[in-house]
């Protein structure tokens, strides 16, 4: 099974390819996407899509892509430090020992933690490969394009809908007149202090 964890602030065509690049590899017919938002002071600028519309978006945009072809999951976590990442990935891990996990991340930080906690989730029984992913683009890179105009999007961003573009565009509670938006937000950002499993 394949586990691609990430904030996907979008997630865009360096996530496709590199999540191809896996399946093809270790001949994978699992995934499970773990989209992370941490708890607190959100920096909305680099976080403007929501965990829930984030979340349904994923699973549009892999049923759009994959179809049947595999047995897809998409999970949102809120998480409040590394070490509580690493506590709440446990319960994704411990309902199937008897499966080889492929933990795949294109962030540094993530790498690091991920391959020296490993020895612990060995401890529970998991039998988990960590694998870095090199970022083909930046979701950073694509934000503050789409928000100067100067990046069709389309390129970059597999399934684009509308509200997604909008977020970006126009993150909760920021004033912005960015490509032409103006005005109140159009639906406003609930914070939820659990897992959230959908």
């Amino acid at each position: 099974m394949v586990i691609m964890i990430g904030r996907f602030q979008p997630f865009h065509s360096g996530h496709f390819i590199g999540l191809d690049s896996i399946l093809k590899k270790f001949n994978a017919r699992e995934i499970e996407i773990i989209v992370v938002q941490k708890i607190g002071n959100i920096d909305l600028y680099k976080n403007p899509i929501p965990l829930d519309l984030n979340v349904k978006y994923l699973r549009e945009c892999l049923s759009e892509k994959y179809g049947n072809t595999y047995d897809i999951k998409v999970f949102g976590v809120y998480y409040r430090n590394y070490l509580d990442i690493l506590l709440k990935l446990i319960n994704f891990f411990s309902y199937d020992k008897s499966k080889k996990y492929i933990l795949v991340t294109a962030d540094i930080k993530r790498l690091i933690m991920f391959k020296i906690t490993s020895i612990l989730y060995k401890l529970f029984g998991i039998n988990l490969r960590i694998f870095y992913l090199p970022r083909v683009t930046s979701g950073t890179k694509i934000r503050e394009s789409i928000r100067r105009g100067e990046l069709d999007y389309f390129k970059y961003i597999p399934c684009p809908k509308d509200e997604i573009i909008y977020y970006i565009n126009a993150p909760a509670g920021i004033r912005t007149r960015v490509a032409g938006l103006e005005g109140p937000h159009p639906t406003t950002r609930r914070r939820v202090h659990i897992t959230k499993k959908y």
